[in-house]
């Protein structure tokens, strides 16, 4: 395994709009395309920004968040390891790698520590990517704010819900999917769907 060599001093971290109980290297369920399918790895970024262009459908969550009015938490993790694969050394299995900083970890983490930061008035432009794919695109964002520790599924509950108690159901009841998932497959019907839903349970 090489090391990180040259950029040692760079920072590893992963962004995720679902919370992460335990990190082991594991092939992504969303992938882009022409991106390696079957090697085991943790995706990092030497920063927040890097992180979230390297993550399939980032921009899209940030802007379907933003535009229904749940403020846009990322889930920062900042990984110790030195068993790391350079973006020039993936290069050939994730397209994208050298121009968004994306590096693997291949192993367990010595460490990781937690941090959620609030993305404020987040610019996401719709660009086309080297696939060929229109699709929403972080490009920068007024403020990255840091907030106590909080729940995306919660949060957008509570946005959308009449009261605690369809709060709670909902938790109870949520997709069996990922809040990226839902999130990036948001359109005016489910969300008009998502937000009657809620309210069955208001009396």
């Amino acid at each position: 395994m090489k090391q990180r060599g040259k950029r040692s001093n760079s920072k590893l971290v992963h962004v995720s709009f679902d919370e992460v109980e335990r990190f082991v290297p594991r092939v992504p369920k969303q992938i882009c395309p022409d991106e390696d399918n079957t090697t085991p790895r943790i995706c990092v970024a030497p920063n927040i920004l890097s992180a979230i262009q390297a993550m399939p459908q980032g921009g899209t969550v940030a802007y379907n968040m933003a535009r229904i009015g749940v403020p846009v938490v990322i889930h920062a993790y900042y990984i110790e390891s030195d068993a790391i694969l350079m973006p020039e050394q993936i290069a050939d299995k994730v397209p994208d790698a050298v121009s968004t900083g994306e590096m693997w970890v291949m192993a367990v983490p010595a460490a990781v520590r937690r941090i959620d930061y609030e993305i404020v008035d987040p610019y996401v432009p719709m660009r086309i990517d080297r696939n060929g794919t229109r699709e929403r695109f972080l490009v920068w964002y007024g403020e990255l704010k840091r907030v106590r520790y909080q729940d995306n599924w919660r949060n957008l509950s509570t946005r959308t819900a009449r009261n605690q108690k369809a709060v709670e159901w909902f938790m109870e009841n949520k997709p069996d999917i990922s809040y990226r998932t839902f999130m990036s497959n948001m359109d005016d019907e489910l969300l008009k769907s998502f937000h009657v839903e809620l309210q069955e349970v208001w009396e």
